[in-house]
């Protein structure tokens, strides 16, 4: 129970530290700045997008194991088992253990920070 509280507590003080740094670049009034961190951003978020391409198609693959959790689709019409793949035993480099245990939510933290540089004030 008190792990679960913690969990959430930092859970939501991370979302909260997020969007106020979101909210920073946005009212970033240094357009150059603005800019060089927009594409510094872009280019990261492309080379994690090529990186996970890479790892997930050139490197070998562990054994799939059942997780014990029930995973529905399509509202709840199309149920199987969960499966995840057992990354311990693979003799691949750190770095594809780390993006096939994280898979692509980066991607979307990256994606958002991006297109908030990107935005433009209403007036501008």
């Amino acid at each position: 129970m008190l792990e679960g509280i913690i969990y959430t507590t930092g859970l939501i003080t991370l979302i909260y530290l997020f969007v106020k740094l979101l909210g920073y670049l946005v009212e970033l009034r240094n357009d150059k700045l603005k800019k060089i961190l927009a594409a510094t951003i872009w280019i990261i978020f492309l080379i994690y997008l090529f990186l996970g391409y890479y790892a997930n198609h050139y490197f070998q693959h562990g054994e799939m194991y059942e997780t014990g959790d029930i995973v529905c689709q399509y509202d709840d019409r199309q149920c199987a088992l969960g499966y995840k793949e057992n990354l311990a035993g693979l003799d691949v480099p750190k770095w594809v253990k780390i993006i096939r245990t994280y898979g692509f939510a980066p991607l979307l933290i990256l994606g958002i920070v991006g297109i908030a540089l990107n935005a433009k004030k209403e007036g501008s």
